[in-house]
C-alpha cells in the first residue's frame, strides 16, 4: 500500500485513469502532467501475476493505492 496527501483524484475519474493515455485533468495541477501510461502499465503487469491494483482517492485529501496479490503468491 502506498499513500500520499497530494491533490487526489476525482471520484468520477478513478475508472478513467486506469485506461491507457487517460489522465485526470480536473485540476490545474494535473492538466499537463505525464502521458497516461504509468497506471495502465502497472495494472497490466500486476494482472499478469494474478494481482489487483485498487485506488482510493479523494480530491484535496490524497490517494491510496493498494496492490493485492493472490493468497500463497511467492515473490
Amino acid at each position: 500500500e502506498v499513500a500520499d496527501k497530494g491533490i487526489g483524484i476525482a471520484q468520477e475519474m478513478l475508472d478513467e485513469v486506469r485506461k491507457i493515455f487517460a489522465q485526470d485533468r480536473t485540476t490545474v495541477e494535473t492538466a499537463h502532467a505525464g502521458v497516461g501510461l504509468g497506471l495502465p502499465i502497472a495494472i497490466k503487469l500486476l494482472e499478469a501475476h494474478g494481482a489487483k491494483l485498487d485506488i482510493d482517492s479523494e480530491l484535496g485529501r490524497g490517494t491510496t493505492v493498494t496492490v493485492l496479490f493472490p493468497a500463497g503468491y511467492a515473490m
